[in-house]
This record gives C-alpha cells, sequence and structure tokens, in this order.
C-alpha cells in the first residue's frame, strides 16, 4: 500500500493564488501583530475561516453597503459592478 501525498491547500484571494507559504506567511504576520486596521473581505474570509482564534485582531466588518466606492473609494457607496457603470454615465 502506498502512501498518497497531502493535498496542497491553495486558496484564490483577489485573483491571485496563495500557496502554502504564502498562508503560513500570513499566519505568522497574524501572530506577531496586536490587531489589524484594514483588510479586503476575500483576505478577512481567510484569517477567520483558517484560524478563528485570530479574528479578534480583524477590524470590525462593514455594515453591508457600506463598502469603498468603485468611483472615488472614498464615498461610502456599496462596491458597484460593470452594469452599475453606465448608470452612472447615464445619471450625469
Amino acid at each position: 500500500m502506498t502512501k498518497s501525498a497531502a493535498p496542497i491547500k491553495l486558496r484564490i484571494v483577489g485573483g491571485k493564488v496563495m500557496m502554502p507559504a504564502d498562508l503560513r506567511r500570513l499566519h505568522t504576520y497574524m501572530l506577531d501583530i496586536e490587531r489589524i486596521d484594514h483588510i479586503s473581505d476575500e483576505m478577512r474570509a481567510v484569517v477567520e475561516s483558517e484560524w478563528p482564534e485570530l479574528a479578534h485582531k480583524l477590524p470590525p466588518k462593514r455594515p453591508q453597503g457600506q463598502g469603498e466606492c468603485a468611483l472615488s473609494g472614498q464615498c461610502g457607496h456599496g462596491p458597484l459592478d460593470r452594469a452599475d457603470f453606465g448608470a452612472v454615465r447615464r445619471a450625469r
């Protein structure tokens, strides 16, 4: 009987592949810091699923619809998708 290799754990975050070494570095970083001020929703999901004991170091979750504005990044509107850009252009 041959022993099969353990599956390699990969994560896609922000359209990029996070290799096991990347996850280890993130874990080490999360252990070293007291708290983090800004984190993407995708990276938050990684931390919460992989290391729930470190979730207390994350900033509070933004209320739904309070994400960064896709146009200016500062107005507090929810994220826009491609279809919304046509409506914004027509409204101007």
